[in-house]
């Protein structure tokens, strides 16, 4: 666990440092699915693999790469349908990648009402 909030609070630190480099090495790029494979290994609390998930999904949409982004979100999805920060960037992703529709879905399952994210998804 300790483990966990160790990385999540230096990807928090890179992306406000240098935020179109917070998922890269000093080698290659690390891809969503790169992400994905790691957390599959690893032994820890699905929550902290959900704030993971949303921690890098935040740094590719901060980067323009939704698809990226929205990848680890539904991976985040599938780890507890009822997150509402999940659900929350979901519906940010979707309404970037201009899914509407979509958008508007994943608002819909938030266990409360976001009147920030309505007022994006009604413009």
């Amino acid at each position: 666990l300790a483990k966990a909030q160790e990385a999540i609070a230096a990807l928090k630190d890179k992306m406000q440092a240098e935020p179109a480099k917070a998922v890269c090495t000093e080698e290659k790029e690390t891809t969503a699915e790169d992400v994905l494979a790691s957390l599959c290994t690893k032994q820890m609390p699905l929550l902290e693999k959900i704030k993971i998930c949303n921690a890098f999904a935040g740094s590719y949409y901060y980067q323009g790469d939704f698809v990226s982004a929205s990848l680890l979100l539904e991976e985040a999805l599938q780890l507890d349908s009822s997150q509402p920060a999940t659900l929350r960037n979901l519906a940010c992703t979707a309404y970037a990648l201009g899914n509407l529709a979509k958008a508007q879905e994943y608002a819909s399952q938030m266990p409360f009402m976001d009147f920030l994210l309505l007022d994006k998804l009604r413009q």
